[in-house]
């Protein structure tokens, strides 16, 4: 893994994140939709998810070419992005939500975004599915 984090490091940034082994997450008893719908004030187990999910941002190297305010890197931004309607590479649109994360975590080539080019790396069985839903908490808390 460590040869692919360097080449997916370099594509991405000059300044990169150490690689990292997956890592598993406890995700809340309580249903996904509700932890990931959960209020800046909410309990502390899915306030505690959530910041999960933004040191998994960060540890991942998801930061490399995913801004948090705004502005494009080698990705797209992810602030305020969830809920919103986006152009796909094909010229279809979908909405970016649970389904079309998860898919685009896992596998980003399934439905590529207009306008980037295709080289995100699949996270299909690299990620745990707490570590993916931990971020789907955190990027769902961006909007």
């Amino acid at each position: 893994m460590r040869s692919w984090c360097v080449l997916f490091v370099a594509a991405c940034s000059s300044i990169a994140p150490t690689p990292a082994q997956p890592v598993a997450v406890t995700v809340p008893d309580a249903s996904l939709d509700a932890a990931i719908d959960a209020p800046p004030d909410a309990p502390a187990s899915e306030t505690a998810t959530r910041e999960r999910g933004a040191e998994l941002f960060q540890t991942l190297g998801c930061i490399a070419c995913h801004s948090l305010d705004g502005t494009f890197r080698i990705g797209p931004s992810l602030l305020a992005d969830w809920g919103t309607m986006i152009e796909l590479d094909d010229g279809t649109r979908v909405v970016v939500d649970e389904n079309y994360v998860r898919e685009s975590i896992l596998d980003p080539q399934a439905k590529k975004r207009a306008g980037f080019a295709p080289v995100m790396p699949a996270f299909g069985g690299r990620l745990t599915p707490d570590v993916v839903d931990a971020l789907l908490i955190y990027i769902k808390s961006l909007r």
